[in-house]
């Protein structure tokens, strides 16, 4: 289990990190632990494909009932000095970070801002997002209800809880004037309340929450509730679906990194400044990527076309079809990656047989079983036995997702695409009659359109499937992607580019990124003979 300051995830070639900070009477391995599903937030967290490369550190400080006099003033300079800290591996401490998140429950946020307030020159330099979960900032009825028991224990921190004490009244006041003298684009933050009490019930509730509305949404405006939690429960999601998961999933993604900048590698930006890269840093993670990953997301050009399959996505299976080399591939790995779910690649580029149907099940069974079981007990090979073994890898809290690639186009007949599409119909129809669709995905990339005529019931078909084509490139979106491409290699290759190189590319971005490739290459030869060698390796 994770004690207090220190290193729950640790990757010393990122720049940023996220921080835990627990709430009262708790601790880093109790207050964000699900009991239910066995499973933490920072675990959750770690394995969410949407949330780029970080760190995560468990901070914290003594609270217990017989703490006495060690008040939040203590709790802050423990925090502290558990930030700054170099551990027994030598892992660097989490202030050597440029960006920190804090995500804060209960007493842990009114500690983190009396730390980020009174050691303020120390945060100078960073980029601090701030996630407070149902913290009193004012402080709490409740504590003004267990006083006389915080007395007796001589509790110093619980009495600091009480509304409007003394403390928290002064740290608001200088909490504000500490966010009104930061840089407008240093520092960003979020606040979360619970919804109901711990004895709630589900016609009637006598009890209030332990932290009311009016305390904690105090800085930061747009505070969210968080439905069907408590004080507790606001913590430990329990999966990517939660809403306290998704609260902090949609900061990060929609305010953090898009304002902050987004998670960088610091051992590939020293390695750019020492030396030229070669080629194959370009081409794996970096602007001329050929398969996407998440580290190729700066270089990533949102296009229309994404948005799209993103919102279809989030209701119905698809089928993209279009031209070679215009971006399929990376549309559809972005989009799973970002899903946070567990997904099946599947490569039919090999079922070449005459009967595709019994080559396509085949293929699909062997896939399924590998990725679940190993080799040890294949099933036969049926289409009703796809159907199970998709059924039994998705439930309420499992979802699943099939990526299939490579339909196989022979000699100009789409044979294989149609009895594809019939296949897929007839898992697609089971596997809705198991009341299961909603937690289950196909995703399919082909060359050739698939003809929802062809399907025994097309009405029915496409309200579960939806056809998208992936067009050519726009020369407006060409333009932006050599943009981007030479916003990074200039120092690379010197000198300008061929005027005519968007035209010559007519409309593939494939045909962009060999062109650069060609010129890294081979650098001493000019433009026009380097879109004539382009042009010869390129198969549109």
């Amino acid at each position: 289990m994770p004690q207090n300051n220190s290193w729950f995830h640790y990757d010393k070639n990122t720049d940023t990190t996220l921080v835990f900070v627990h709430g009262f009477f708790s601790s880093s391995a109790a207050c964000w632990h699900n009991k239910k599903t066995k499973k933490s937030w920072p675990e959750i967290i770690k394995d969410d494909a949407r949330i780029g490369k970080i760190s995560i550190f468990m901070g914290g400080y003594y609270t217990d009932a017989d703490s006495g006099k060690y008040a939040i003033r203590e709790c802050s300079q423990e925090l502290f000095d558990g930030l700054r800290r170099v551990d027994q591996f030598d892992s660097k401490p989490p202030l050597d970070f440029e960006k920190i998140i804090f995500v804060c429950h209960s007493l842990g946020g009114i500690v983190v801002r009396y730390m980020l307030e009174c050691f303020r020159e120390h945060f100078n330099r960073h980029k601090i997002g701030l996630v407070l979960m149902a913290s009193p900032s004012i402080g709490s009825d409740y504590a003004d209800k267990f006083s006389k028991l915080a007395s007796i224990y001589k509790n110093r921190a619980a009495n600091q809880l009480q509304m409007n004490s003394e403390l928290l009244s002064d740290l608001d006041d200088r909490f504000k004037d500490f966010l009104d003298k930061r840089d407008h684009d240093s520092f960003f933050g979020i606040e979360a309340t619970e919804h109901v009490s711990f004895m709630h019930f589900k016609w009637f509730s006598v009890f209030k929450p332990i932290v009311l509305k009016e305390s904690s949404a105090r800085y930061f405006g747009g505070n969210r509730t968080i439905p069907g939690t408590n004080h507790s429960s606001i913590v430990k999601p329990s999966d990517i679906d939660h809403g306290s998961h998704r609260l902090l999933l949609d900061f990060l993604n929609n305010t953090f990194f898009p304002k902050a900048g987004i998670p960088q590698s610091i051992q590939n930006a020293l390695v750019l400044e020492a030396r030229p890269q070669p080629i194959n840093c370009y081409t794996s993670q970096g602007p001329l990527f050929d398969i996407y990953d998440e580290a190729c997301e700066p270089f990533y050009l949102n296009r229309r076309i994404d948005d799209q399959v993103r919102l279809d996505f989030q209701h119905n299976s698809f089928w993209i079809y279009g031209p070679s080399g215009s971006g399929k591939t990376s549309i559809i790995k972005r989009l799973l990656g970002r899903s946070g779910y567990r997904s099946v690649d599947m490569c039919f580029s090999q079922c070449l047989s005459g009967n595709y149907r019994d080559a396509f099940i085949s293929e699909m069974i062997e896939t399924l079983h590998l990725s679940e079981f190993g080799p040890v007990g294949m099933p036969e090979k049926t289409a009703s036995n796809v159907a199970r073994q998709i059924s039994e890898g998705i439930t309420d809290e499992k979802y699943l997702f099939i990526y299939i690639d490579e339909v196989p186009k022979d000699d100009g007949s789409d044979s294989a695409e149609k009895e594809l599409l019939l296949l897929i119909e007839d898992l697609l129809t089971s596997i809705k009659q198991m009341a299961k669709a909603n937690s289950f995905r196909f995703v399919i990339s082909s060359l050739g359109k698939p003809n929802l005529l062809e399907c025994r019931n097309p009405a029915k078909v496409s309200g579960y499937l939806r056809i998208i084509e992936c067009e050519k490139w726009t020369d407006e979106e060409l333009v932006q992607l050599v943009g981007i491409i030479s916003a990074e290699l200039s120092t690379q290759y010197g000198g300008g580019l061929p005027d005519n190189l968007v035209a010559e590319a007519k409309g593939s971005p494939r045909f962009v990124k060999s062109f650069f490739k060609t010129k890294l290459a081979y650098p001493e030869r000019d433009n026009d003979e380097l879109i004539r060698m382009t042009m010869h390796g390129f198969q549109f």
